[in-house]
């Protein structure tokens, strides 16, 4: 059977379902794999010998703080810290931020990133190409970052990250963290990937482009820049594409922005945060902490993130 233009409507349904496929993959394993990234850093910093045992409890909330600062790319400092905890009525302890200092968190995240990125182009993942996709965040560029999420990677590949994983997860000490971060790993995967389906079946792209790989890729590129925590603009995207010497086409740029992207996953970190400090997810508060983070809140982008909380199941929920 063939299309009006003479192809098989069968090979392009194949083609479709091997692209979507492959990609949902992708987006899949990039989600445990900075969820598993994040809670390895937290492990790492609250068996510290920085952190004496009197102080590990009370320093919870400030590990909350520096997890939502890595799970959207950002280097950790205490004036972030202590705007976010500034943020849900929590007011900042001096000793405790300077312990912060000690524990040498690292922004692993956008690096981690910029792998799946080149991984979804089916470009050579090196140190120097994912150096260049993370310039486009703006973050400085730094070749041990991006050597250990390189071997990270490799590890998340062959299963030994998640059999790290596994016998980690009865840990008692840091259960709260891991669940807010597991359920916000979950809900952005499948907002991820609604919204990755919701381009790639959109009835006037598919009525003026051919699906084509290309076309889904742009879409994975605002996905990107969504869980690097950055704006979903035409210049970060364009910086995407150059950065693997990709050709913009236009045609493309048009569609994409027909879609109107938002960045929800920035919402659903604000609400990891509030979860994992004990708060109640509420658009005020949600907004309180979206603008502690140094951004300008949208209302209407803030409700629909706690719409998305909400319809989770109740098992999944913590705090």
């Amino acid at each position: 059977m063939q299309n009006g233009d003479g192809e098989s409507v069968n090979g392009v349904k194949e083609e479709y379902d091997a692209i979507y496929n492959k990609l949902i993959k992708i987006i899949v394993s990039m989600s445990k794999g900075i969820s598993y990234l994040i809670i390895s850093e937290l492990e790492k910093a609250y068996d510290s010998n920085a952190v004496n045992d009197s102080l590990r409890e009370r320093l919870i909330p400030y590990m909350a703080a520096s997890g939502a600062l890595l799970f959207c790319g950002r280097n950790i400092d205490i004036d972030k810290v202590g705007n976010l905890l500034e943020a849900v009525n929590i007011t900042p302890d001096n000793d405790l931020l300077r312990t912060l200092t000690y524990l040498n968190f690292k922004n692993y995240v956008v690096y981690l990133i910029s792998i799946y990125y080149l991984q979804s182009w089916d470009k050579d993942i090196s140190m120097e190409n994912s150096i260049r996709v993370v310039r486009v965040f703006g973050t400085s560029p730094d070749a041990t970052l991006a050597r250990f999420a390189i071997d990270f990677h490799n590890r998340l590949e062959n299963g030994e990250i998640e059999k790290e994983y596994i016998k980690k997860r009865e840990d008692k000490r840091l259960q709260t963290l891991v669940r807010a971060i597991e359920s916000t790993s979950e809900v952005t995967t499948n907002l991820i990937i609604s919204e990755f389906g919701r381009g790639m079946t959109d009835k006037s792209i598919l009525e003026n482009i051919k699906i084509s790989r290309n076309m889904a890729l742009y879409i994975i590129a605002a996905g990107t820049l969504a869980f690097a925590g950055r704006n979903i603009d035409t210049p970060s995207i364009k910086g995407l594409l150059e950065a693997i010497d990709v050709r913009v086409n236009e045609e493309y740029m048009r569609s994409l922005f027909s879609l109107h992207y938002k960045n929800h996953i920035i919402y659903l970190i604000g609400i990891y945060f509030l979860v994992a400090v004990g708060r109640k997810p509420e658009v005020q508060s949600l907004l309180d902490v979206i603008r502690a983070m140094y951004i300008n809140p949208d209302y209407t982008v803030a409700k629909y993130a706690i719409e998305l909380y909400n319809k989770m199941p109740i098992p999944q929920k913590t705090g």
